[in-house]
This record gives structure tokens, sequence and C-alpha cells, in this order.
């Protein structure tokens, strides 16, 4: 792994996850290789929410007035280049590891840690996270159901309608 301080989340970014160094913060996880940067997960987040035209906290209340979604909320970083994203826990502790959703190929059981998982991504790149697999499961449902929307998304009703004169 490399030290990338100019690191930006795009539609290669696998996952992200904090990571304990006096001098770098996250670990990133990309379809070509792996970096560190002092930035910590969440300023990635929310700087590629930036980048593609919202806050974070602006996608997040979008998500969870749709779906109801309020705790470990998936995130739409950039619907336009299909980067949607999950939280494995809370985004305040530390072993949060946000997971890409096109990147995920495979979510096992680990073979000897309870509460862990492997997750093969599509390079065939594994990470352990610390979750159950039918929870990462359900989290990789919710942000599909979350894409599906920014991609295909419902017309309004005509009573809903909005019209210009």
């Amino acid at each position: 792994m490399k030290l990338n301080e100019k690191y930006r989340i795009s539609a290669t970014t696998m996952a992200i996850t904090a990571y304990a160094h006096p001098s770098y913060q996250t670990k990133i996880f990309d379809f070509f290789g792996g970096y560190y940067t002092s930035m910590q997960p969440l300023e990635l987040i929310e700087e590629a929410c930036i980048r593609s035209g919202s806050t974070y906290e602006g996608r997040r209340k979008s998500i969870v007035y749709l779906f109801h979604y309020e705790k470990r909320t998936p995130i739409p970083i950039s619907p336009l280049h299909n980067i949607f994203a999950f939280p494995t826990t809370s985004t305040n502790h530390f072993h949060c590891t946000w997971l890409f959703l096109h990147h995920i190929l495979q979510i096992v059981p680990h073979p000897t840690k309870t509460n862990q998982s492997i997750v093969t991504f599509r390079n065939n790149a594994q990470l352990i996270v610390h979750a159950t697999p039918e929870f990462l499961k359900s989290q990789r449902q919710k942000t599909a159901a979350c894409m599906t929307i920014f991609q295909f998304p419902i017309p309004p009703r005509d009573d809903q309608a909005l019209f210009l004169s």
C-alpha cells in the first residue's frame, strides 16, 4: 500500500476503512491497489458527495426520507457515476468500513471469528469486515434499493406534477 494524500473516491473505490496509525487515518482499497491517507473515512465520503453536487448530510437525509433507513444509512455518493456505498457500523465507530456496492462479489462468514465476514471484490481482493454476513447482505440490499430509485426515478402522479407557466 502506498501513501496517496490526493486520493479521491471514484468508480474504482472498493472500500475504505479507518486505520490506526500516527500519520494515516484511512486505508483505501481501490480496484487498482491499496492506499493510505491522512483524511478520515467520513471526510473522504463527505468530500466525494460535495464533488458530486450535494452534501453528505443532504444525501443521507434524502435516503432517510425515501426509505426510512435512519441507522447505517447507505449513501448515494455519485448516482450519476453509479457510486453507492454503505457503512458497516455507525459512522462514529472506529471499525466502520465503507463498502462500495458495485465492487462486491461475495460475502461469507469468517471461518474462525464470529461476527466477522470476508468480503470478496470483483477483482478477487478480500477484506475482513467486523460485521456478520447477514447484516452486510442486508446493507447491500438496502443500498441496491437506493441505487434503483436514483437510476430509475418513479415519475410523479398527475396530481403531484409541477407545471411551469
